[in-house]
């Protein structure tokens, strides 16, 4: 194995595990800050000195002053060999080791590398024709400093045949994922029409376009509380122009596929990333790609977020039309991996062309297969579940109980799953028995409906016309329940309504809660609670 191939997957292997989580299972750690804290594993002491910083992927002690990476910790606390770590972490982590042994590394690469960026910044401030194509794009000196842009000039005696190939175009370096060295470049034509606009860096060991996200070794360092996701554009200048509004977390996507070594990486520091690709048909099947390459990997608490631009709109198109603001609003209104994907399978439904019962059988037969890709077991079946309720919600004949979950989505959905609860019980007061216990459970979200659900639970089934004529009003459009229906019918929409939903708006809520004053300050008790919620919601999904 080539040193270069080493340092590329040490690389990949760092960027999908957590230092912090490994560690974790020998020393008891409590977050302070940014960093871990606990007593050093190497030696006797009382107060914790042992710094686990995971992400820089590194931890040191201040008593004994042993320190190091994931591959030192390991090599240390178990007395494994170099070449036995590594195996351990490429099997846990997924990445495939070449059969060849290792070499010396050899520097002449990125040293001459390094030159070419020098060249290619000189150059540019030589330039004043590239300059004005700066000024005309926006690429101001702040930014040209900070993303190290360039320019290869038409005639020089220090362009070789390895960088010709850019010619008069603007450079941006690609750095590897840490910023320590230029692994490659990519060359914008000045003049619109010239094809092809972009060229990059041909492949090699270093320079693997799949396992770089442009501008992540400047992003990561503003990953913070008030800037907690990484967004995902396509282009260069997307990601330069979003810096430049103040998107300081964006990164670009090389203008290939979204792949799961970049999916990886952004997951190391950020649960939950944006890809915001451009509007028009190319982008949103770009998305559409990502979204079912993410369903293999997700896994609790990591997730992929999506924002729509619109049509034929690209980030640095968009920014310059519109403002900040705009672009702020659009990223608020992203949308979960669940909720793209179940956007994709009515895209689906509605194409097809007659809705007769063969074709929507494969459609949903269709759907719920492209769901079996999720690797998580708990979260395979949690997905399953969710596509199905919304299935059964889209179109359901069964007797009388119909659903138009289109429409419900664009509603209040607590105050409309609310009513159906009361009407369906309004409707059929026979099954309350059964729904007791669960209906107690509900913290109305006004009082009119909290005087209904008490009237209602005490046996007094006399509703007022006017109570239900504003639980029709509500909640009529979207399901429609007459006495044909029979109790068992009635149960089970009412215990799917309450299971969905109701599961969700409480529990989830305050298990949100307890994290958020775990990341703030971490203490006893606030553990404590955290694990108390997660035990009560085992409990309630083994009696629902």
């Amino acid at each position: 194995m080539q040193n270069n191939d080493l340092n590329r997957i040490l690389d990949a292997i760092r960027s999908r595990v957590s230092i912090a989580e490994i560690i974790g299972k020998d020393v008891s750690l409590k977050r302070k800050g940014r960093e871990f804290v606990g007593n050093c594993p190497f030696h006797n002491e009382k107060t914790g000195s042992f710094f686990v910083n995971d992400e820089k992927g590194k931890y040191y002690c201040f008593g004994c002053g042993a320190h190091g990476d994931i591959f030192s910790y390991i090599m240390q606390s178990k007395g494994h060999s170099f070449k036995q770590v590594l195996e351990v972490l490429a099997d846990m982590t997924g990445v495939k080791l070449p059969k060849y042994e290792l070499k010396q590394n050899n520097e002449k690469h990125f040293k001459q590398m390094r030159e070419y960026n020098v060249f290619f910044k000189d150059e540019l401030s030589r330039s004043n024709v590239v300059k004005e194509y700066c000024d005309i794009r926006g690429i101001h000196s702040d930014l040209i400093e900070k993303f190290s842009i360039g320019y290869c000039p038409e005639n020089s005696s220090k362009i070789t045949k390895e960088i010709s190939k850019f010619k008069g175009r603007i450079i941006f370096p690609i750095f590897n994922n840490n910023g320590t060295s230029v692994i490659g470049f990519g060359g914008r034509s000045l003049q619109e029409g010239i094809q092809p606009k972009y060229i990059n860096s041909s492949e090699s060991e270093d320079f693997q376009k799949k396992e770089i996200l442009y501008g992540y070794h400047i992003a990561s360092k503003n990953i913070s509380k008030n800037e907690p996701s990484y967004i995902v554009v396509e282009g260069y200048m997307d990601v330069i122009t979003m810096h430049k509004f103040g998107f300081n977390t964006t990164v670009g996507s090389m203008g290939t596929s979204f792949t799961s070594d970049q999916l990886f990486r952004l997951w190391k520091y950020c649960d939950e990333p944006i890809l915001c690709f451009d509007g028009d048909t190319a982008g949103c099947n770009a998305m559409v790609r990502a979204a079912f390459l993410t369903l293999e990997y997700i896994s609790p608490g990591k997730t992929l977020k999506f924002c729509n631009l619109p049509k034929n709109n690209d980030p640095d198109s968009y920014l310059k039309e519109n403002s900040r603001e705009s672009m702020v609003k659009l990223l608020e209104k992203s949308v979960y991996l669940i909720d793209f994907v179940w956007e994709r399978f009515l895209d689906l439904y509605y194409r097809i062309g007659s809705k007769n019962p063969e074709h929507v059988s494969k459609w949903k037969l269709e759907c719920i297969s492209k769901l079996n890709s999720v690797n998580n077991e708990e979260l395979k079946k949690m997905y399953i579940l969710d596509i199905k309720n919304r299935i059964y919600m889209l179109f359901r004949s069964k007797g009388n109980v119909k659903f138009d979950a289109v429409n419900i989505d664009k509603t209040n959905k607590k105050i409309l799953r609310e009513a159906i609860l009361l009407y369906t019980l309004a409707r059929h007061p026979s099954i309350v028995p059964y729904v007791f216990e669960k209906m107690a459970l509900i913290s109305f979200s006004n009082s009119s409906f909290e005087a209904m659900s008490r009237s209602i639970l005490i046996g007094d089934n006399s509703l007022s016309l006017g109570d239900l004529k504003k639980l029709e009003n509500i909640a009529g459009k979207y399901c429609l329940i007459d006495d044909s229906v029979s109790d068992k019918e009635a149960i089970e929409f009412w215990d799917e309504i309450f299971s969905n939903h109701f599961f969700h708006n409480e529990f989830v809520k305050d298990i949100e809660e307890a994290k958020h004053e775990l990341k703030d300050e971490f203490n006893e008790s606030a553990w404590e609670r955290l694990k108390a919620l997660k035990l009560n919601i085992l409990k309630y999904r083994k009696n629902t």
